[in-house]
């Protein structure tokens, strides 16, 4: 009998953890922290391809909108370089970047409508074509960065052309507008 209270005493007085308890926590532990981690890092990089595409997608329709609004009302488009090019406004590819020469002014005054976006030099395009006795421009834009890209089509209507020779197809475009 007294071997028995010996031991119940014994095992009575102990506290705090087996190794095999310290052990299985530490484990479950350690398994909890890999699946937190692992979301957070998913988390963080399907953040950062949203946000990617979300500039990309800004910058190109941007610069769709800004050629739209430039062209629209284009008394003269042209493809060939023009012997007095401060005449001529101009919108054109330059190191990835889409760039505006307003009338008047020289290319070193040219200014950036994106970010370093266009990866190719046909990736920014221009085309214009006859479609029942009026004249559009068709263009296109597509932008990439980090393995994200956005692709955009469009046709304008050239209000003040009535008719234009069908071309190929130019990553730059010279154009005079009615002055305000």
């Amino acid at each position: 009998m007294k071997n028995w209270q010996k031991y119940k005493y014994v095992v009575e007085r102990k506290k705090g953890l087996t190794m095999v308890e310290l052990l299985i926590s530490l484990a479950l532990i350690g398994v909890i922290i890999l699946l937190v981690s692992s979301i957070y890092i998913f988390g963080v990089k399907i953040f950062d391809k949203g946000t990617t595409q979300s500039n990309i997608q800004v910058e190109t329709t941007q610069a769709g909108d800004f050629i739209t609004k430039e062209l629209r009302n284009a008394v003269e488009i042209t493809f060939n370089t023009p012997v007095n090019i401060r005449e001529y406004s101009m919108i054109y590819l330059d190191k990835n970047i889409i760039k505006y020469k307003p009338e008047g002014k020289t290319l070193e005054e040219s200014v950036n409508k994106t970010d370093a976006i266009i990866l190719d030099s046909n990736d920014l395009s221009f085309q214009t074509r006859n479609k029942n006795s009026m004249a559009f421009l068709n263009f296109t834009i597509k932008g990439t960065g980090k393995q994200q890209s956005y692709l955009l089509n469009s046709e304008v209507l050239l209000n003040n052309i009535k008719s234009i020779e069908n071309s190929s197809s130019y990553n730059f475009i010279y154009y005079k507008v009615i002055k305000d």
